[in-house]
């Protein structure tokens, strides 16, 4: 499963102002569950709050990918958030991170998960990539250009 498969444009939020760590996680969560209840909010922000405990999900390069497995959840479910100010969310390499992906997947399919997890990595890692999700001014425009960047 690609990024652009997992996300529709109730899932995406751009130029978000918010600059608090916790506020990020919840609104995530939020745009995660907007798109089907797989899981109650407080249980999803608890392991959420958990996961970035073991370490920060803060991968560089102004990317973060707080993400959880569950065994009462099916299907892969993301969401995805840009803060163009960035944040301090204590990435391994020490920089504001501008660009976060919620990801919420099955304990009992560990492989699917954890190959969306490199994809969005990879996806993301690139400057021209970051960018231009950084440029979108609606969550339509961010989808548009994931599908335009995954035909090259």
């Amino acid at each position: 499963m690609n990024l652009i498969d997992c996300l529709t444009a109730q899932t995406v939020e751009v130029n978000s102002t918010l600059k608090d760590p916790e506020l990020i996680l919840s609104r995530l969560v939020d745009l995660v569950l907007s798109r089907e209840k797989i899981m109650d909010r407080e249980t999803l922000l608890s392991q959420i709050h958990a996961r970035e405990k073991l370490g920060s999900t803060g991968i560089g390069v102004g990317i973060a990918i707080p993400h959880v497995h569950h065994k009462g959840v099916e299907g892969l479910h993301v969401a995805m958030m840009t803060v163009p100010a960035g944040i301090d969310f204590h990435a391994i390499d020490d920089q504001p991170c501008t660009v976060f992906v919620i990801v919420a997947g099955p304990s009992n399919n560990r492989e699917e998960y954890l190959r969306l997890l490199g994809e969005i990595s990879r996806v993301l890692r690139t400057d021209r990539t970051r960018n231009a999700v950084l440029a979108a001014k609606t969550p339509e425009e961010l989808l548009k250009t994931l599908r335009e960047l995954k035909k090259d």
